[in-house]
């Protein structure tokens, strides 16, 4: 007989949770947030590592005490894994003290800092997020935004309480409170290009996906360990745009996707918003990562890849993507593929 503890569990509509077996929880989007997955590793009940593979442009958190059921996806855990083996403090219990890493290897996350603004999450940066849920002062981010509307990622949440766990009481220290430095995160830390970091994550989410829990653990434990050792006020976001910074950037991109073969240009656009051209441009890349015309660009491509996979002329993709000069036409292709468009047809 199954499980009844394995079965799905929906947490809102678009999201449903399912319980593959006592090791593996797997996350599915579906309409209307967008699709894919988020498959979770469960090394403990106090240690999950995720692999994250989503095509869509907001999902909401999912970190315990987020506005919705993060605690209750954390009991289900708990449950499947028969915790009560595990030894829990009475006194001062790390029970709702979260610690979640991200780290990006594709694409761009954003998300709101409460009382600051919006922190933008790129490729190669490892974001540390701290929470405790039974103190209001660390408010956790409501959802996570996705402008590229793609995002690969690796994610490992970790609950205090782990230090209980013979494995990693190795990181309990008599003059160092991890868990307080841990909580020195805030919201949202950033460590960009951090190698140790990155190595640490991607073996962790390696041993876990064959299955080798031995070393999984060992590579979070070393994570843990690395974390304790940096300096968290050097890890503020360093991409910080307030909401009508973010409004703006978001103006400026809608408008380039509502019509992709006019010639935007940023001072133009950015004159309509009263602020410069370089301004706009610098919030538009701490946003998508490029300026406003090499995005504008990237889609009139786009759109001329599309007609040329149609097997249509070189002068008809040109002039779908708004392109009056073939010479430019040319040149921009080239820029954007690496090959002009008569090599790109023939493939």
């Amino acid at each position: 007989m199954k499980n009844s503890l394995l079965s799905d569990l929906v947490i809102r509509k678009g999201m449903t949770l399912s319980f593959q077996n006592e090791h593996m929880v797997e996350l599915k989007l579906s309409n209307p947030i967008g699709k894919g997955t988020m498959t979770g590793h469960i090394l403990s009940p106090h240690v999950v590592v995720c692999l994250v593979d989503f095509a869509c442009e907001e999902c909401p958190s999912m970190m315990p005490g987020s506005q919705f059921s993060g605690n209750d996806i954390v009991e289900h855990i708990k449950n499947v894994t028969k915790s009560n083996s595990v030894p829990r403090s009475t006194e001062n219990s790390d029970a709702d003290k979260w610690l979640s890493i991200n780290y990006c290897i594709e694409g761009r996350c954003e998300t709101d800092i409460p009382h600051a603004g919006v922190a933008v999450v790129s490729e190669t940066d490892v974001c540390v997020s701290f929470s405790h849920t039974s103190n209001g002062s660390y408010e956790l981010p409501r959802s996570f935004r996705y402008p590229l509307a793609r995002y690969v990622g690796i994610e490992v949440f970790v609950c205090a309480e782990v230090l209980n766990e013979p494995e990693f009481s190795l990181l309990r220290e008599p003059d160092n409170d991890v868990v307080y430095t841990w909580s020195q995160a805030g919201p949202s830390a950033i460590f960009s290009g951090d190698k140790e970091l990155i190595a640490q994550m991607k073996r962790a989410s390696s041993a876990a996906q064959s299955s080798d829990w031995v070393q999984a653990k060992l590579a979070v434990l070393e994570l843990l360990w690395a974390l304790s050792r940096r300096n968290y006020n050097l890890a503020k976001p360093r991409t910080l745009l307030t909401p009508a910074q973010l409004h703006m950037a978001k103006t400026a991109h809608d408008l380039i996707e509502s019509s992709p073969t006019q010639p935007h240009d940023a001072r133009d656009i950015a004159s309509d918003m009263g602020i410069s051209a370089t301004t706009l441009n610098g919030y538009f890349q701490k946003m998508y990562g490029m300026t406003i015309a090499s995005y504008a660009r990237r889609q009139r491509i786009r759109l001329a890849k599309e007609t040329l996979m149609q097997g249509k002329r070189v002068s008809i993709a040109a002039c779908e993507a708004g392109y009056s000069n073939p010479s430019k036409f040319a040149a921009a292709f080239k820029r954007e593929t690496g090959m002009t468009p008569s090599e790109f047809r023939k493939q």
